[in-house]
């Protein structure tokens, strides 16, 4: 006997629910969708461009048949076959797809609550900020005794052992140290700013030992071939693409007024891509996570040996400086 018309379009419509929507439900688990996160959803989504704000509550209330303030996909199967009109199917299928898309399933928002706590408080980013403050401060009256202001966008203590010098590159504390050196006011003011809006709530969910080790290799990962004389932490801070962007338009755009250290917010940034995969935690891990952790280890270690011989065999840098350091 033939199907009619009505019965191959139920029959197509059970196809997609199956395929396209009980998957979505499935990864909110059996309380299914909550209601009130839903009506939200589609009225965001424009469902009321297509049917009366009365209708939509009336068919909300159809499907949560239990009271309970949540729709399942049973529920939610019986509206979508027994409940709608034909004319009405077509948008509320497409908006609903839209809508429940748009919902983090209640689990992982609880997983994710449940991580996002201050035990242990904040430690790494509060210590090293108040350290570079710290020594900021220390280099202003330095400088002033030599007859030099510190202003705004001036004043690197450029004799200092902390700061990267391209002409003492076997000094090998440096590719680290110059994190703690800032070129003026504004300088220390944005780092800061940056390291408090980001680095705290990264911490709060990753920790600080996590934080501070990607930390540190972001401010290590120098890329070689900059003859210029760092500071400031711009490798840690390049893990950020915006930083890491602003820093290359401004050595393109303002050549002579910013010397901008680009290799070091590109090092930064290749260190937290490849290691912010195998040191940064998931709060829902999949299978294939550890296998690219190590293979974006492998990846960087790559990069620090390619950059250590080339900053021994590199022939572009200045003559080496072998004079008595002097502090």
């Amino acid at each position: 006997m033939a199907m009619t018309d009505e019965e191959i379009e139920l029959r197509q419509l059970h196809i997609e629910l199956e395929n396209n929507f009980k998957p979505i439900f499935e990864k909110h688990g059996r309380e299914g969708l909550a209601l009130g996160e839903l009506r939200t959803e589609l009225e965001e989504e424009g469902l009321l461009e297509h049917i009366r704000r009365s209708r939509m509550e009336e068919l909300l209330a159809l499907a949560d048949k239990n009271h309970d303030q949540n729709i399942t996909y049973r529920e939610f199967y019986r509206m979508m076959t027994h409940e709608l009109t034909a004319e009405e199917r077509r948008p509320f299928k497409r908006v609903m797809r839209a809508a429940i898309a748009d919902l983090v399933p209640r689990r992982l928002r609880e997983d994710f609550l449940a991580n996002y706590n201050c035990c242990p408080p904040p430690l790494f980013i509060p210590l090293i900020s108040a350290l570079e403050i710290g020594i900021f401060i220390y280099y202003v009256f330095d400088l002033k005794d030599e007859g030099i202001e510190t202003t705004a966008t001036s004043g690197v203590p450029i004799h200092s052992p902390l700061v990267y010098n391209p002409r003492r590159r076997y000094e090998v504390w440096r590719f680290a140290s110059y994190m703690f050196i800032h070129q003026g006011y504004m300088h220390i003011v944005s780092n800061m700013v940056f390291q408090f809006a980001f680095g705290l709530s990264l911490e709060i969910v990753h920790k600080w030992w996590r934080v501070g080790l990607v930390y540190v290799l972001g401010a290590t990962a120098e890329l070689a071939g900059d003859e210029l004389s760092l500071h400031g932490p711009s490798g840690a801070r390049g893990q950020f693409v915006p930083d890491t962007a602003i820093a290359v338009y401004r050595r393109i755009t303002e050549p002579d007024e910013f010397k901008v250290g680009v290799s070091a917010h590109i090092g930064g940034f290749v260190a937290g891509l490849f290691m912010g995969v195998l040191i940064l935690r998931n709060i829902k891990r999949h299978s294939w996570e550890k296998t690219l952790g190590w293979s974006m280890l492998a990846l960087f270690l790559a990069f620090v040996a390619f950059c250590s011989l080339f900053n021994v065999f590199y022939p572009g840098y200045p003559d080496t400086d072998w004079d008595k350091l002097e502090l």
